[in-house]
């Protein structure tokens, strides 16, 4: 079981899905806190939100690197959008 130890925010994808940011627990002996992303989906059977297995789960050091690409992505996707690319 995975222990959540703040839930950060989420972004609708659209009426079935979303994506959810936690700060969880992981490790066995060596417990650690790390970022997880990860999509969210509507059960058809339930219409309760689960998780699905798409997602990533980083460090601290991995997010900042992760960070720093994703500013550097958002710029070009921002250059595309105006027509600059």
């Amino acid at each position: 079981m995975i222990k959540i130890i703040k839930e950060i925010g989420e972004i609708e994808k659209n009426d079935i899905q979303k994506i959810q940011v936690k700060i969880i627990e992981v490790g066995f002996e060596n417990k650690r806190p790390a970022l997880d992303i990860r999509l969210f989906v509507i059960s058809d059977t339930t219409n309760e939100w689960i998780a699905t297995k798409r997602g990533i789960t980083l460090t601290y050091d991995e997010g900042k690197d992760l960070e720093s690409l994703l500013q550097e992505g958002l710029k070009h996707l921002k250059g595309f959008e105006n027509g600059d690319n």
